[in-house]
């Protein structure tokens, strides 16, 4: 599920980032997109997970594999824990499973819901149960 954040505070944010050294609309946006999310982050003390956050832990994750970057990030408030990043990977690994187990083969649907959504996917091998012919 995406979480935008409210319109007063985007509107809010892009009057005080547009300037001249931000004339780019992809970089104002980009920056207000980043800072309505550590602004949704902070008030709700990371109840509610904004994609930024996620992503950003996952990715450093699933590019470093390391425990202790995630742990700073999430320290410093850019990203989620890495407890729930071991959930959310635990989770995907499980639906990876389940597909795999009731198919014919070994092929993941990585099909997004609709033309709005995307697929994150993330793939840790460890061990793998089943033969695929």
């Amino acid at each position: 599920m995406k979480f935008d954040a409210p319109p007063p505070v985007i509107l809010f944010l892009t009057k005080l980032l547009k300037s001249p050294k931000h004339s780019l609309a992809e970089n104002t946006r980009r920056l207000v997109e980043s800072f309505a999310f550590d602004l949704i982050h902070g008030v709700t003390k990371g109840d509610i997970m904004t994609t930024k956050h996620y992503l950003l832990g996952l990715g450093f994750h699933n590019i470093a594999g390391k425990k202790n970057l995630v742990q700073i990030l999430h320290r410093l408030g850019h990203s989620i824990s890495y407890d729930h990043i071991l959930d959310i990977e635990t989770a995907q690994a499980k639906k990876a499973q389940q597909t795999i187990n009731n198919s014919e083969t070994c092929i993941l649907p990585l099909v997004p819901n609709s033309d709005a959504t995307s697929v994150t996917t993330v793939f840790w091998v460890d061990n793998l149960d089943k033969v695929c012919h």
